[in-house]
């Protein structure tokens, strides 16, 4: 029969060696299909974005009321843009609205930029 140390040093010196030839998850990889690791970086991918937000005819309404008291008033806005599952906010001034090409220009402190009204999902005035 053998003593309780023998045991722990046996165990220890067989858990060594055992560690030192496991490759981690290096073995597991062969067991991927690429199709697995395809799905997997796409969900990765879009993690944390979130859906378009479905806006009602009274949201729409309240957009369209701010820009035009926006552009009377020449005011500073906050907007609130949706784009690849993330939202955006901007500040600066609008400059114009195209209802044909449906566009919003913006100015900021840097330059003039043009989004789609189909990204724009709130606005609010500032002062």
């Amino acid at each position: 029969m053998m003593s309780k140390e023998e045991f722990e040093r046996r165990f220890a010196e067989n858990y060594k060696s055992a560690k030192l030839k496991d490759r981690g998850t290096k073995k597991w990889t062969a067991m991927m299909l690429p199709e697995h690791t395809i799905d997997l970086r796409k969900d990765e991918a879009n993690y944390g974005k979130v859906d378009r937000p479905q806006l009602d005819q009274y949201d729409l309404d309240y957009i369209q009321d701010e820009v035009q008291r926006a552009i009377t008033i020449k005011s500073q806005v906050t907007i609130k843009l949706w784009a690849d599952g993330e939202f955006k906010k901007l500040r600066g001034t609008i400059e114009d609205v195209n209802l044909v090409k449906r566009y919003i220009e913006v100015e900021d402190s840097f330059n003039t930029l043009r989004y789609s009204f189909d990204d724009v999902v709130g606005i609010q005035l500032e002062g």
